[in-house]
């Protein structure tokens, strides 16, 4: 058994943390003293890692308390709402953010943008798709996919090719995304190259982790053919995981090799 100090020093979680667990009823010591010490064994540990996950989930110990009880199916519901309020919180710094940038802009008479920016304008093929068009937040955009996989299904129609987003209206919203999620692609010959592959490399500053799109892309930073080109156009776009400039992310991989 470990003393509460060996204890803490083990799991990384202060003495402090582990008395108001246990007068919580959230983590009791697996053995009482008489002297009133507490003493916990090693298969706790994993307990109070549980614990020390929901905290940084953003719920309250009280909460904590209660979810500690719910099976995993339950469990899993009660942390995908938590994670859809997180996005909404989210939404709203960003708001925050713009407003304030606006501010400054207006204060100072200058522009937050420092980069210019080349767009070139490109012509694809006509495609035939099956489509779901919806008016939606960036956090429900896996929802959207599901329902267009789910209609599919339901009308006999089997996918040709990777889906795509095709994003309607003159200006982004985080909150209100008219966007379209389309399946199907034209090819002109048999098992020849791709007529459209999209990688998602970043999007503004935002962060998503889900699963079947993951921003920033998991692996941009580790591929240098990936980070040159985006250097021509963009060497100080910041990664919004990383803190490093394109620059620096490319920089770094040429000093490792």
């Amino acid at each position: 058994m470990y003393t509460i100090g060996e204890f803490s020093n083990l799991a990384h979680v202060s003495a402090r943390s582990l008395r108001y667990y246990d007068a919580m009823g959230l983590l009791r010591p697996a053995h009482m003293g008489e002297n009133g010490y507490r003493y916990y064994t090693g298969g706790q540990l994993p307990a109070l890692a549980k614990i020390e996950t929901l905290k940084s989930y953003g719920f309250t110990l009280a909460e904590v308390k209660e979810l500690l009880l719910l099976p995993e199916t339950e469990l899993a519901h009660r942390i995908h709402v938590r994670r859809i309020s997180a996005y909404a919180q989210l939404n709203e710094m960003r708001r925050v953010i713009r407003r304030m940038e606006a501010a400054i802009v207006q204060m100072e008479g200058t522009s937050m943008a420092n980069d210019t920016y080349h767009v070139i304008l490109m012509q694809a093929p006509a495609q035939k798709v099956f489509s779901v068009r919806r008016t939606i937040q960036i956090g429900e955009m896996h929802d959207l996919f599901a329902e267009l996989r789910a209609q599919m299904k339901r009308a006999g129609v089997r996918r040709t090719g990777p889906t795509q987003a095709r994003y309607h209206g003159e200006e982004f919203s985080y909150e209100h995304m008219d966007v379209e999620a389309q399946a199907g692609r034209v090819r002109t010959i048999h098992w020849g190259p791709r007529t459209l592959d999209l990688d998602i490399l970043m999007y503004d500053d935002l962060v998503m982790n889900e699963r079947r799109l993951t921003i920033p892309h998991k692996e941009m930073h580790k591929r240098l053919f990936v980070l040159e080109p985006l250097e021509e156009i963009a060497p100080y776009l910041m990664h919004p995981l990383l803190g490093q400039t394109i620059t620096q992310l490319k920089e770094k991989i040429k000093e490792e090799q």
